[in-house]
């Protein structure tokens, strides 16, 4: 899964606590991808700071949005999940708060170019 990336000068945000923060948000994305993160407003409050200057730090440090980064995570695990085959298509939609699978297969499918069965009848033949 992810990895918690080295900073660079350029990137680092200018408050260390701040940065410190962020990065044990991502980790807790990490931790625990099938729970929901509360909104972008409750996690920049409890941050001490606005939420336009919490994403754009969030931003600077990983490359994406926090939505996108935590939607980036759960797409991971499912993958994981899909692979290991013993949980079928729906099952993991469900896992992952889809309240129908048709809407989870859409998302897959924009994001790796397949569908989950496509997905993981590739990825047995790389297995073997």
């Amino acid at each position: 899964m992810n990895t918690i990336p080295a900073l660079q000068k350029s990137n680092a945000v200018s408050d260390a606590s701040l940065e410190i923060k962020i990065h044990e948000f991502y980790r807790g994305m990490l931790i625990n991808p099938l729970k929901k993160i509360p909104p972008i407003s409750t996690i920049a409050s409890g941050m001490n700071m606005t939420v336009p200057k919490f994403q754009a730090a969030f931003k600077r440090i990983y490359g994406h949005a926090p939505y996108q980064a935590y939607m980036n995570i759960r797409l991971e695990y499912a993958k994981q999940i899909l692979c290991t085959g013993q949980f079928r298509v729906w099952q993991v939609s469900a896992m992952l708060g889809y309240s129908q699978s048709a809407k989870f297969v859409l998302i897959f499918r924009e994001k790796t170019g397949l569908t989950p069965k496509q997905f993981v009848q590739v990825n047995k033949k790389k297995l073997l």
